[in-house]
């Protein structure tokens, strides 16, 4: 069993998207972060190396809580960037999950919220102080 709590800043990055005339456009946008908590179960063995030394080795896991990614963004927008952007906001689908946006003249933004989690093939090194 583990428990996971991750709170990540995101360089800044750019939101590509198709418009209504089918043209593609992009927004900058300039913050974004990523925040999640999970509880779950992992399948794998731990070894001490040494008194203060471990490896950590996991096949697969699993895990349940919230993970979310925002991402905000500013510049001067048309009423057509808006009408374009919600459209496509409203048309993006997730297997699992949901995404939502808005735009005005001035800010974008953009949230995804996933309430699963999979954890891969892993190893790890670890040192107890």
């Amino acid at each position: 069993p583990y428990f996971r709590y991750s709170n990540y800043t995101i360089d800044p990055f750019q939101y590509r998207y198709t418009t209504n005339n089918g043209t593609k456009d992009t927004i900058n946008l300039q913050s974004a972060s990523f925040t999640g908590t999970t509880i779950g179960l992992m399948f794998g063995a731990q070894w001490m190396i040494s008194k203060r030394v471990s490896l950590d080795f996991w096949i697969v896991g699993v895990g349940f809580g919230t993970t979310t990614y925002e991402a905000s963004g500013t510049g001067h927008f048309t009423a057509t960037d808006i009408s374009d952007f919600n459209k496509n906001i409203a048309d993006f689908s997730t297997p699992v999950g949901s995404v939502e946006g808005t735009m005005s003249s001035t800010t974008a933004y953009i949230k995804y919220t996933s309430p699963i989690g999979m954890r891969g093939l892993g190893l790890a090194f670890g040192y107890a102080f």
